[in-house]
């Protein structure tokens, strides 16, 4: 067979068998990519090199950290506690996101 040039930004992890179908499955989901980015050839696999772009947002932590309405409120009310919010009263999870947000509007104008 003939040897075909590896595709940048791409490993090679070199025999087609199912343990090596794992191994380059974990190793693209510990890179911060989905399973579905590993490429077959006929050698091997191909797994993709550094951190997935789409996976990566550091622009604002505080955004993507923050509960949102898929969180359970146990869970909510742990990451408050964290970041020093009182959740006071509140008990329904639409109330206690309402407290968050204000708490965070609060911290964006420097009160």
């Amino acid at each position: 067979m003939a040897d075909f040039p590896i595709t940048e930004g791409y490993f090679l992890l070199s025999g087609r068998n199912k343990e090596n179908a794992r191994k380059a499955i974990s190793e693209a989901q510990e890179r911060g990519y989905g399973a579905d980015s590993v490429l077959t050839r006929h050698d091997g696999y191909l797994i993709p090199l550094g951190k997935s772009d789409a996976v990566t947002v550091e622009d604002d932590e505080s955004e993507s950290d923050a509960p949102d309405k898929t969180w359970k409120n146990d869970d909510i009310v742990e990451w408050a506690k964290g970041q020093g919010i009182d959740l006071a009263d509140a008990t329904t999870k639409a109330d206690m996101l309402a407290v968050i947000e204000a708490a965070s509007e609060k911290e964006e104008e420097g009160e």
